[in-house]
């Protein structure tokens, strides 16, 4: 992995914030005038890291949630770190694309229920991860399915896996078993869709073992190939991918527990309070 200083999310989401700080106080008249001190103002900032092997450099972030989402895009830095405001009205779950400056797409889940996640990945293993819900839920051809779309609708079977935290639990430690037994990657220790990657930390290490795996692939004839399950465009090849889907164990509503205060929905992003005026 590029071997650029990570950013922990605080110093990310204070990169990020004092901009819309300055902003914010600029549209209010300024922190120098005369008048009473201006009210302050809460938003909700979703930090994380955008990497495949390598932190991704300039990749563009959307958010979109079960309601809200995104204000604007915003751009990963050297080290693949974003802050990326969100609507007040934004609730969980939510999807994350990047999509990296050559046009490949990485997409990750901000899963509902408690505790509300302040740092997101986005990598090779959240867009396997992905792949994986999405044919438990949907099936095998499943390839034109815009899960940007399905998070909007309260009754498609991937939106409530992805909003029940106990189904979401579920599908993870089946997907972590099969890249164990299929792969010979190992996913312990850490959760791969919010633990901050760190170089040269399991978080990143797992990213580059799965560069090295190869996956067999059995053609109709019955010929067996092996590709590799990440492509040259650091992306999962979806060859490998429709296979992944393939071995997914296929999932119904009575597999998914009910709801409860703690398990579903819940608000997207941190609250962070913008002060302004005069002291």
């Amino acid at each position: 992995m590029s071997k650029n200083k990570y950013l922990s999310p605080k110093s990310v989401a204070r990169f990020f914030v004092a901009p819309l700080a300055l902003a914010v106080l600029a549209a209010c008249g300024g922190g120098g005038s005369d008048d009473d001190d201006e009210e302050p103002v809460t938003v909700s900032v979703m930090t994380g890291t955008v990497a495949e092997g390598a932190y991704i450099n300039g990749a563009k972030i959307d958010v979109t949630c079960k309601a809200g989402g995104s204000v604007e895009s915003a751009t990963t830095d050297a080290n693949g770190a974003f802050s990326v405001t969100l609507s007040d009205d934004s609730e969980r779950p939510c999807v994350i694309v990047a999509t990296k400056p050559d046009g490949g797409k990485l997409r990750s889940v901000v899963p509902g229920g408690n505790p509300n996640p302040t740092h997101v990945n986005i990598s090779t293993m959240t867009d396997l991860f992905v792949s994986y819900v999405v044919g438990q839920t949907h099936g095998v051809d499943s390839a034109n399915v815009d899960i940007t779309a399905l998070i909007k609708q309260d009754g498609d079977l991937f939106t409530q896996v992805v909003n029940n935290s106990q189904a979401l639990g579920n599908s993870k430690g089946n997907f972590e078993s099969y890249l164990q037994t299929e792969y010979g990657v190992s996913v312990a220790g850490f959760d791969f869709l919010t633990s901050p990657i760190v170089l040269g930390q399991p978080t990143d290490n797992v990213l580059e073992a799965l560069l090295d795996v190869q996956v067999d692939v059995t053609a109709p004839d019955g010929t067996v190939t092996q590709v590799p399950l990440i492509g040259a465009n650091g992306l999962p090849n979806a060859v490998a991918v429709e296979e992944l889907k393939a071995d997914a164990p296929a999932i119904t509503s009575s597999d998914i527990p009910a709801c409860t205060a703690t398990t579903c929905g819940g608000d997207a992003g941190e609250e962070i309070v913008i002060t302004g005026g005069n002291s």
